[in-house]
Order: structure tokens, then sequence, then C-alpha cells
């Protein structure tokens, strides 16, 4: 069981990590999403999560580190409901193929 918190020794890591986390959830889960982004983050987020782990793991605990594994969680969180979600919200944009374009369109009409 830890009982201290000290710096870590491997500072870089966290910060490596926390600059991965920062940009993939700009670049992948940002305004403009797709299920293929979606899926690439999910993906990238389970390697930063074992890479995290493996180093909680083996270090000491630290307020950076311990920010850095609850920020993972939160981005699983975001792109598993932004998976779940179909529809945009707020000013979220959901790209969409041709044909559900014109799904979309039919339906906008209709609802009108």
């Amino acid at each position: 069981m830890r009982k201290e918190t000290t710096e870590p020794s491997e500072m870089i890591l966290i910060t490596q990590s926390l600059k991965e986390l920062q940009l993939l959830m700009s670049d992948y889960v940002g305004i403009v999403r797709t299920h293929t982004r979606l899926q690439r983050a999910m993906k990238r987020l389970d390697l930063l999560h074992e890479e995290i782990e493996a180093l909680y793991e083996a270090s000491a605990l630290s307020p950076q580190l311990c920010e850095v594994r609850n920020l993972i969680t939160v981005g699983y969180l975001i792109v598993k409901e932004a998976q779940f979600r179909r529809e945009s919200a707020a000013c979220i944009l959901i790209r969409i193929t041709p044909v559900r374009a014109r799904w979309c369109k039919i339906l906008c009409c209709r609802l009108s």
C-alpha cells in the first residue's frame, strides 16, 4: 500500500502522456467527429491507459499521475458516449456520408 506522495522520477512520461491525450481528444473527438476517428481515439486511449497503469504500478504516487489517470478515464467516457450518440448535439458536427445526408434531408422535410 502506498502512503507517500512524491514528485515522480519519470515526470517526462506523465507530461508526454498528458500532451498526447490533449492532442488525441482535440484531433479525434473535437468538433468534427466520424466513426473512424472515434475508433482510433479509443485505441489510443487504451494504449495510454496501459502505459499509465504500468507507470502507476512502478512508481510513487503523485498528483500528476493521478490527474492523467483521471483524464484518461474522462476521455474514455467522452468517446464512448460519442460512439453511442448518432445525432448532432450542440455545436458538434458528425460527418455523414452522402446517403445519410439524403436521408437526413428527407427526414428534416417531413418534420417541417
